[in-house]
């Protein structure tokens, strides 16, 4: 209960459940700007017991609009009949206008007003009709358009501009224009999101969803859920538009072979794929088979499972692009997978191509997989020979420079070019047996050189040529003779080998000639 004596913070407390209460409060107290201020907050009426200077001062006045528009109706007559003031007090709320004295209401403030809020529009009378204030009215508030009279409505040049400035006029729009194509495609021209006022029959047309479709493809989200469902007609849209299937019903998108259709018109669309089909590994390895790049939108599980990739890949080897960075490290896996084919190497990680141990099992088993080593193991004598003997083209992996190194002269070479190198390297005019010594010491000095099988070739080129010079013997009376069992012979075959005798006698089959050497003569 507020009396004359009740404090500021007293009144203030019980204004708050009780603003009429500040008619019992003190003079001193109705003339407080923040005790009113307090009281006018919770009723506008309240304003009335005031103090005259208060309702009386414009600015206070204004400022207490801000809390209550229905303050407006308690002001002094003579403010809602000054003009300034009251334009003031609609540029704060124009829901004002209808309080302001109808004499000084003009077209200004009426401006002023719908500027302020658009839904004044209700109530500029008159102004209705004036392209000005309505289109002021409608850009603060699209509801304005409510209160427009129903014959604008009906202009599709007039609706148009609106929907230029804000979709939702099209809400107000007649019902005639909302069924009319021409008019809502170009209603769509400015804003696709013009067509969810569409008339349902046109959404279900095919040919209106096309041309709409044709200008942004957003236009399938309205169309109809039939249209949406329909195979051919999406299938059509697919293959022209790749985002369409971002609006097609989840049950095209969940269909093996309309998803396959759509990867083979549009490859791209694949990505709308349902993810159950995507966490499918036979339909997926179907995917691969039309384009393997599909993978990409493969689930992840599939992409780090073995035996799927590996299938994969087998289909289109670029599979591996997509497979998960783990299994491109694996050397097991991918062991397995250049088996397949060498070139899946592209995709193995760099640790593994810069693997020594690695890339020579993958070389012994196809020499192309040269390839795909790193630049260091390209210069490594033991990978390129093993590379070349296992597939001679291996040799054009290799650079002109590196082949020019001294540990690379064998390489690639048969064993008849590296007998011709090694006789070209000894000193002229030697003696049979000098010459001889020469040759064995050279062989031993480069063999480190020669692979496994250039060893045997080797020897195998020397036992079988009938008159190489590690043949000859000289006898007495100068009978010169050529033979397998020359001391020469037999330390060459052993280099070369690396064999030692059994029951003092050294073997060696030759494949080709499908016959056994057999040195006896010297342990």
């Amino acid at each position: 209960m507020i009396t004359k004596d009740s404090s500021k913070i007293e009144v203030i407390a019980e204004l708050e459940k009780n603003a009429l209460a500040l008619y019992d409060a003190s003079d001193e107290l109705k003339n407080d700007p923040d005790v009113v201020r307090v009281a006018v907050k919770q009723h506008a009426f309240a304003l009335t017991f005031a103090s005259a200077s208060l309702q009386n001062d414009p600015e206070f006045l204004l400022s207490l609009i801000d809390n209550s528009i229905l303050v407006v109706g308690f002001f002094n007559e003579k403010f809602l009949n000054d003009y300034t003031f009251m334009t003031k007090v609609v540029k704060k709320n124009g829901l004002a206008l209808p309080l302001a004295s109808k004499e000084i209401v003009d077209r200004d403030l009426v401006l002023a007003a719908v500027a302020s809020n658009g839904l004044v529009f209700q109530y500029v009378g008159v102004f209705k009709d004036d392209r000005e204030v309505l289109l002021t009215a409608f850009k603060q508030n699209f509801l304005a358009l409510g209160y427009v009279d129903s014959e604008y409505k009906k202009r599709s040049e007039f609706m148009l501009e609106l929907c230029a400035l804000n979709v939702k006029a099209l809400h107000y729009a007649d019902e005639v224009l909302k069924k009319d194509p021409g008019f809502m495609l170009e209603a769509a021209k400015e804003n696709i999101d013009a067509l969810i006022y569409a008339d349902e029959v046109l959404r279900s047309d095919r040919q209106f969803i096309f041309f709409a479709a044709a200008r942004n493809i957003k236009a399938l989200y309205y169309a109809s859920e039939e249209l949406k469902q329909n195979p051919n007609y999406m299938l059509d849209m697919a293959s022209r538009y790749t985002d369409a299937l971002k609006y097609a019903d989840e049950t095209l998108t969940k269909n093996p072979e309309f998803m396959l259709k759509v990867l083979e018109k549009n490859p791209p669309a694949f990505k709308y794929a349902d993810e159950t089909l995507k966490k499918n590994s036979e339909f997926m390895l179907k995917v691969v088979k039309i384009d393997a790049d599909a993978l990409e939108h493969a689930h992840e599980t599939l992409k780090n499972q073995r035996e799927f990739m590996l299938a994969a890949m087998e289909e289109n080897v670029q599979a591996l692009q997509f497979a998960d960075k783990e299994l491109t490290k694996d050397p097991e896996f991918m062991l397995k997978a250049a088996e397949k084919n060498v070139h899946a190497l592209e995709y193995a990680d760099a640790i593994l191509t810069k693997n020594l141990v690695f890339m020579l099992e993958v070389v012994t088993k196809d020499g192309l997989g040269l390839i795909y080593a790193s630049e260091e193991l390209k210069r490594d004598p033991k990978i390129v020979s093993a590379a070349v003997q296992q597939n001679p083209d291996a040799i054009k992996c290799i650079s002109k420079e590196t082949l020019q190194k001294p540990e690379f002269a064998f390489i690639g070479k048969s064993a008849a070019q590296i007998d011709q190198w090694l006789q070209e390297q000894l000193p002229k005019n030697l003696e049979l047996k000098a010459r001889k010594n020469a040759y064995t010491d050279l062989l031993e000095q480069q063999i480190q050189y020669l692979s496994p099988g250039q060893k045997k070739e080797l020897a195998l080129y020397v036992l079988n040529e009938k008159e190489h010079f590690l043949k000859k013997e000289r006898h007495f009376f100068r009978f010169e003779a050529y033979s397998n069992q020359t001391f020469s012979i037999h330390k060459l075959v052993k280099t070369l080998l690396e064999v030692k005798p059994t029951d003092g006698k050294i073997s060696i089959h030759d494949e080709h000639e499908d016959k056994t050497h057999v040195l006896y003569r010297h342990k």
